[in-house]
């Protein structure tokens, strides 16, 4: 099997586990329903340039994950598979892309650790299933910056580089506005000042292919900023400039954006979590990062992740899935840092690395089979307190999860004391095994906590044919508005019926009544479908 058969065997698996139960659990209430609104009104109301939600906002973000979605549901109906598909298939070229950088600095089998360092990525797996732009902007990051290293390594030739570079990360600053430059630039500058010991003046600049490139990246982003500046005007600047770009990452909520802060500590608190079904390789990573024979390797893939992660800091705005292109550089760095040791043999760090963690997934091993004969009740403690059926008729799979856990972890701990390649297949093998895990069992579990789909279908029994519906400002809006069949109205005065926050009986409208509730967001909020009085004919 030659090494571009591999990578792509490799790629495969990881689509089929990415793309397992993805249409099973409803889109998320507002992140990924507000995805699937938007999309509809691309397609219903032909409004490709500025889309709007239902109740009237134009989408802060730009166009290149919605215009893909839209296409897609042209074609097969605005569902799950379509705009979470598109995310798939982000991730997918994500995937491939990191598999060719990586080959830069090493063997085949370095690029292959690659892709299963990344494919295996929490938040990877998470936002490769997710219908929101991260997914496609983490894609474009990646091929402009693996681009623009392929460049500096002359394995690309300058203007080729520039060109491949510059058309990728216009279509990042497409996907999720300026930072689609930000976080690239911080890479570049960081990894200038690296090999220029600080002197960067010292440093020959291609005047050329720099510029080829800044043209490409500004013409590109300009396709949509300089007709949605004509078109919309202040709107435009207020919601999709200033709210998104200067308000949200200075911590103010001002429009329609959220604020998002968090502690300094949320950044550093969660670097680590993306890793952890690789983390047995994080000691030996460490161990490679000091030595100095790293490489160029170790200046591309810090440069990377460590100006980019600083820029991320630097704004009060954070959130997990920020973190999101960040993860290939760290990718690259476990697979050259574990490549070396498949090459020069094994290590205390990776050894230790590989016996803590298999102790720690036995243990944990232990703990799932033990709490899976507890039964529900105290499986529903913590988080799904709310939820006290969420583990209900999974007891079997949870036995059989633990069991395996075990097994996989006595694996590990049997491996330390054998050869490096032993161990290197056993930590991949669990990465790999965790995807499975996030596809099959947790979202299974998911699905039986679903509220807006059962609820709707509880609504249409109760409402009569004809009837006019509408929303109001409720926290499930726009899960309402994406699965209900026709549109809703935001009327509620020539409504025969319409979904609002459950509001206490003293101050029902009178005549109005309550038909139906649903409890959302483990309990803190509860919707309502209520019947307005009968009005006279």
């Amino acid at each position: 099997m030659n090494a571009r058969t591999g990578a792509a065997g490799l790629i495969v698996v990881f689509g089929i586990l990415y793309a397992w139960r993805l249409h099973e659990p409803e889109l998320s209430k507002i992140d990924e329903c507000r995805s699937g609104v938007i999309v509809r009104d691309i397609l219903e109301e032909g409004d490709w340039l500025l889309p709007r939600t239902p109740d009237g906002y134009l989408c802060e973000k730009p166009p290149a994950y919605y215009h893909q979605a839209a296409v897609a549901s042209a074609v097969f109906g605005a569902n799950e598979w379509t705009l979470r598909g598109v995310s798939v298939l982000m991730a997918l070229a994500t995937l491939a892309v990191t598999w060719f950088w990586a080959s830069l600095y090493g063997s085949p089998r370095v690029a292959a650790l690659a892709v299963i360092a990344l494919g295996s990525n929490v938040v990877m797996t998470m936002w490769a299933r997710t219908a929101m732009v991260d997914m496609t902007f983490t894609f474009f990051v990646t091929a402009g910056l693996a681009s623009y290293f392929a460049g500096r390594l002359g394995r690309l030739t300058p203007p080729r580089a520039a060109i491949l570079c510059g058309v990728s990360l216009g279509l990042a600053v497409l996907s999720k506005g300026p930072l689609g430059l930000l976080l690239p630039m911080a890479a570049i500058m960081g990894e200038v000042l690296w090999i220029s010991r600080g002197r960067f003046w010292n440093l020959p600049i291609p005047w050329g292919p720099t510029a080829l490139g800044a043209g490409l990246i500004l013409g590109i982003s300009l396709l949509w900023y300089l007709p949605g500046c004509l078109v919309g005007g202040m709107e435009f600047v207020n919601t999709c400039i200033l709210d998104e770009n200067f308000y949200m990452p200075l911590g103010l909520k001002h429009g329609i954006a959220g604020s998002h802060v968090k502690s300094p500590l949320f950044y550093p608190s969660r670097v680590l979590v993306g890793l952890i079904p690789i983390a047995a390789f994080l000691p030996e990573t460490i161990r490679w990062l000091f030595r100095r024979d790293a490489g160029v390797a170790r200046a591309h893939a810090a440069a990377w992740f460590g100006f980019a992660f600083l820029v991320l800091s630097i704004s009060s705005a954070k959130r997990l899935h920020y973190l999101l292109p960040l993860q290939p550089a760290a990718s690259l760095m476990i697979a050259v840092a574990v490549g070396r040791v498949l090459d020069e043999g094994p290590t205390p760090a990776l050894r230790w690395g590989v016996r803590v963690c298999g102790a720690v997934v036995l243990l944990a091993g232990v703990g799932v089979i033990v709490l899976s004969f507890a039964g529900p009740g105290v499986l529903a403690k913590g988080r799904f307190m709310d939820d006290p059926d969420f583990f209900a008729g999974w007891e079997v799979p949870l036995a059989l999860l633990g069991a395996m856990m075990v097994g996989l972890g006595t694996a590990q701990l049997v491996s330390s004391w054998r050869g490096a390649m032993a161990m290197v297949r056993g930590i991949a093998l669990m990465g790999i095994l965790s995807v499975a895990l996030r596809s099959v069992l947790y979202d299974g579990m998911r699905t039986t906590q679903d509220t807006v789909r059962p609820f709707i279908a509880l609504s249409r029994r109760l409402i009569p044919p004809g009837a006019r519906v509408a929303v109001v400002g409720t926290p499930a809006g726009y899960g309402l508005q994406f699965y209900w069949p026709e549109r809703l109205s935001g009327d509620v005065s020539t409504a025969d019926f319409y979904f609002d926050s459950l509001p206490p009986p003293d101050q029902l409208p009178k005549g109005a009544e309550v038909l139906a509730s649903q409890s959302f967001y483990h309990g803190r909020s509860t919707v309502a479908l209520i019947r307005n009085p009968p009005r006279p004919k």
